[in-house]
């Protein structure tokens, strides 16, 4: 397996690209909506590498080499040895359609031989928690997953997703890997700290909490941000919400995507079911840090076979973990990387929801806030199981 990575300038443009370009099947294109909806550049993508598809996701602040670009993006192309791909795309119309989009693209993603699925959505139109739901309807629980949502950073605007196509809104795109020869490690921590009270869901639906222990759900953002509040909805990603499942378990953290002040509502990126517990999150910025070596050590011990290098680590953390880390964003990318060493290609971004399993005993679920990290390897030994 090779990878070429190349960074891209804020117009959009390729620095530095070499004269060799690999023969790809796949091009991952990160970067903000601004650039990666350029048919310049997609024609640019086209042509060298006539034979891959192109998933492109927007993200204003991405992953690429030891850090983050703030400004600009990357384009990292795949070519496989023996592995194959497979891709599909779906217009998603809406939260409630989040199931439905989720069971489309499963059914456009064969089975046999299947190793692991890319999930990439829409961020802000969303249910991650349905789409997932309904690809496992699918494909089956026990199915390999990992992915992650647009982002618009702090804008909360407009995010965009295309598959050989411009991006644009409302899309939703997977990618199955297929083959005995890939090895895929998974891992997923986020590092957040419970605080104040307990409060029961008492009122939601879907992804929308209307309720927290009686009260409106707005009104209790509000009374913890104080003056921050004005800043609603990007300022609530300094306080996730995390819900506890019934029989025990680290509680899934929510990152709040969206209010609406006349039903006193908030919008998460995913479930917050009525009769659940839940808890505000705040952070400790070194514990945030250690969770992202965490992460990544997990994806590093469960890659195999034993000794497999990564040939690419796609990080996708959350928009909330950069806000809050700030100046020591860098720190939670160089610790990741501590697990594979320099010769791992390093590609992702800033999202609105991450999809991961905490581990490989668990089924994959949508997460926010945390560090996930999906990390691929193609071997002449064949990986077995």
């Amino acid at each position: 397996m090779l990878t070429e990575q190349i960074l891209l300038t804020e117009d959009g443009n390729w620095l530095r690209p070499s004269d060799n370009p690999i023969d790809a099947q796949l091009v991952f294109l990160f970067a903000a909506s601004s650039i990666i909806e350029s048919p310049l550049l997609l024609e640019r993508i086209r042509t060298r590498y006539p034979r891959a598809h192109t998933v492109a996701v927007s993200a204003p602040d991405n992953i690429a080499g030891d850090g983050v670009l703030e400004k600009g993006g990357s384009t990292t192309a795949l070519r496989f040895d023996t592995a194959r791909i497979e891709v599909a795309s779906e217009v998603l119309r809406g939260r409630d359609d989040s199931e439905r989009t989720g069971e489309a693209l499963g059914s456009k993603i064969p089975r046999d031989d299947l190793r692991h699925v890319i999930i990439f959505s829409e961020g802000i139109e969303v249910n991650g928690t349905a789409l997932l739901r309904g690809i496992k309807n699918v494909l089956g629980a026990s199915v390999s997953v990992t992915g992650g949502l647009a982002s618009d950073g702090e804008a909360f605007k407009r995010t965009t997703v295309g598959l050989d196509e411009i991006p644009a809104p409302n899309r939703a795109v997977a990618v199955g890997l297929y083959g005995k020869s890939l090895s895929i490690g998974k891992g997923s921590i986020g590092g957040w700290i419970p605080f104040g009270e307990e409060m029961k869901i008492t009122r939601s639906e879907g992804n929308v909490a209307y309720e927290l222990g009686g009260r409106s759900a707005l009104q209790v953002y509000r009374d913890v941000l104080g003056p921050k509040a004005f800043a609603l909805p990007a300022s609530g990603l300094l306080f996730p919400l995390g819900i506890q499942v019934p029989g025990g378990g680290d509680p899934l953290v929510r990152t709040l995507l969206s209010i609406d002040a006349a039903s006193e509502s908030v919008s998460f990126a995913g479930d917050v079911p009525q009769g659940y517990t839940a808890r505000l999150m705040r952070a400790d910025l070194d514990n945030l840090i250690t969770a992202a070596e965490s992460a990544a050590s997990n994806a590093a011990t469960t890659l195999g076979p034993p000794g497999a290098g990564a040939s690419l680590v796609l990080v996708i953390s959350c928009i909330g973990r950069k806000l809050v880390l700030q100046r020591r964003t860098d720190e939670e990318i160089r610790a990741a990387r501590m697990a594979f060493g320099s010769s791992a290609t390093f590609a992702g971004f800033y999202s609105y929801g991450e999809i991961s399993p905490w581990n490989e005993l668990e089924e994959c679920q949508l997460h926010n806030q945390t560090m996930t990290i999906t990390a691929i390897s193609e071997s002449v030994f064949p990986a077995t199981g």
